[in-house]
């Protein structure tokens, strides 16, 4: 996340306060990670290895931080849901759409037959696969 500060005073503000900030974050994630690791220690004296194996997952585990926005055609932020349903819709939609000559938008038609050839060649490829014929 870009912040735009235009004083050189609040910059520097701004940089020591980040700074002690992530100065307190390692502080705090460092004791939590000996606090689990003691209660790991723990499990293991007692004998309970599957909570031992539960707290090194919790304690390795990546975060996978999700974005409740994302941005539309005119690279305008959406937060709502239905904002955004309605924009993979669209970019869905515009997917399937390929170019006119006359720069209008024509659905892409699959004909039927194409389809059950596609179908064919698949299924066959797998069953292929399944008996390991190469």
């Amino acid at each position: 996340m870009a912040i735009v500060i235009e004083s050189a005073e609040l910059r520097e503000e701004f940089k020591m306060i980040k700074r002690e900030n992530q100065r307190k974050v390692r502080r705090d994630h460092g004791r939590w990670v000996e606090k689990e690791c003691r209660e790991a220690e723990e499990m293991h004296q007692r004998g309970y290895i599957s909570g031992i194996y539960r707290k090194v997952k919790d304690i390795t585990a990546e975060n996978n931080v999700q974005q409740g926005c994302i941005k539309d055609s005119n690279g305008d932020v959406l937060m709502e849901k239905s904002q955004i349903l309605h924009r993979l819709r669209q970019y869905t939609e515009d997917l399937y759409r390929k170019p006119n000559s006359d720069n209008s938008m024509e659905p892409i038609v699959v004909i039927e037959e194409e389809m059950v050839k596609l179908d064919t060649i698949w299924r066959s490829c797998h069953i292929t696969k399944a008996l390991k014929y190469d």
